[in-house]
């Protein structure tokens, strides 16, 4: 089984997933981000699937970029993204890190889109928060924020 996504060329969802599970099993500590690309269906029902390939492309190539050679970054599927952040444990240095992030998503120039600006909902949670804390429990503080942030216009991230 592969563990690289054919079209982006980072991680998959099984390979990501798994990779996070055994830092979380050694001990490791972070900060987990879910990333999910606002409006993504227009851009595929304006611009077409081709158009939609090339964001998704670009996302990834800003996730690699944007996080550290050795930080899990994946593709969930569709639209969305991950990534872990080993040693990552405070707000502070996670909002650096997504606030780099979104300023290489807002350097992507993809012709097609015209003046269109992707933007980016984040949620970002940080492992462990306590003795009995899940990689299921870090993905689902994770997804809240990522849900919350879809409520604000433009590139956001919310911490949980």
């Amino acid at each position: 089984m592969s563990e690289t996504d054919s079209m982006t060329g980072i991680r998959n969802r099984g390979s990501g997933e798994a990779e996070i599970k055994r830092l979380m099993a050694e001990g490791h500590k972070g900060m987990f981000c879910l990333m999910d690309a606002d409006n993504f269906k227009a851009i595929n029902d304006n611009f077409g699937h081709k158009t939609g390939d090339k964001v998704i492309i670009a996302i990834a190539d800003a996730m690699t970029v944007s996080f550290r050679e050795t930080d899990v970054v994946f593709r969930l599927g569709g639209d969305e993204f991950a990534a872990f952040s080993d040693g990552v444990c405070d707000i502070e240095t996670g909002q650096n890190i997504i606030n780099r992030f979104f300023e290489n998503i807002r350097q992507i120039d993809i012709t097609e889109l015209g003046d269109r600006q992707i933007s980016i909902s984040v949620g970002a949670s940080f492992y462990p928060i306590d003795n009995a804390d899940s990689f299921e429990a870090l993905y689902t503080r994770a997804d809240e924020g990522a849900y919350e942030s879809k409520r604000q216009e433009g590139s956001y991230v919310t911490f949980k």
